[in-house]
C-alpha cells in the first residue's frame, strides 16, 4: 500500500526490510549492522512524512499473528496498561509509553528520535479503536487516515474496556 500511495503522489517511499522484533537484543544488533537497514534508519531519521499503521495488542494482533512476538509477550504488553502499537513502541489508554521486556529487541526508530516528526496512521476497524485512541493521545501523530465508522467511533466517549 505504501508503495502504491507514494506511487500515485510522485514521491520516494523506502520500507524497513525488517521485523519490529529480533528474537535476542543480539540479533537486533546483527539486523541493525545489515547493509540496507542502516541506510532507511539513516532516510527515516531525515524524512518529511512517515506512513505508519497502528497495532492492536490483542491476542490475534499482526505481531503475534507473523510470529514477531509470542502470545505471553502481548499478554505482557497488556498486563502493563498497553492499547496501542507504532513503530514498535507500545501505548497507554492515557497515551504515556509502556516500556516492556521488548525494548533491548526493538528494531526501529527510537520515541524521542520520532517526537516532533511529521508522521501520519493509515489504520481503521473495531478492532483497533483503542489502539488508535492511545496512539493519538500519545501526541506522536501528525495526522490519521481512517475509515467513517472508525472515525465516528474516535469521536464518540471511549468504552469501559478503552479506559481499563
Amino acid at each position: 500500500m505504501i508503495h502504491r500511495l507514494a506511487e500515485q503522489t510522485g514521491a520516494v517511499s523506502y520500507v524497513m526490510p525488517l521485523p519490529f522484533f529480533a528474537n535476542t537484543a543480539e540479533d537486533c544488533e546483527v539486523l541493525l549492522s545489515q547493509r540496507g537497514a542502516r541506510e532507511v534508519f539513516d532516510l527515516a531519521a531525515h524524512v518529511d512524512l512517515m506512513v505508519v499503521g497502528i497495532g492492536s495488542v490483542n491476542a490475534d494482533a499482526q505481531l503475534v499473528a507473523s510470529q514477531m512476538i509470542e502470545p505471553a509477550e502481548i499478554d505482557e504488553i497488556r498486563e502493563m496498561g498497553g492499547q496501542g502499537e507504532v513503530l514498535g513502541h507500545f501505548f497507554s489508554a492515557a497515551g504515556e509509553s509502556v516500556e516492556t521486556s521488548l525494548v533491548a529487541r526493538k528494531v526501529a526508530p527510537e520515541l524521542e528520535d520520532l517526537k516532533g516528526r511529521r508522521i501520519v496512521a493509515i489504520v481503521g476497524g473495531e478492532s483497533k479503536i483503542a489502539a488508535i485512541r492511545a496512539v493519538l493521545k500519545s501526541g506522536l501523530l501528525s495526522g490519521l487516515i481512517t475509515d467513517e465508522i472508525s472515525a465516528r467511533a474516535l469521536n464518540a466517549e471511549p468504552t469501559a474496556a478503552e479506559i481499563a
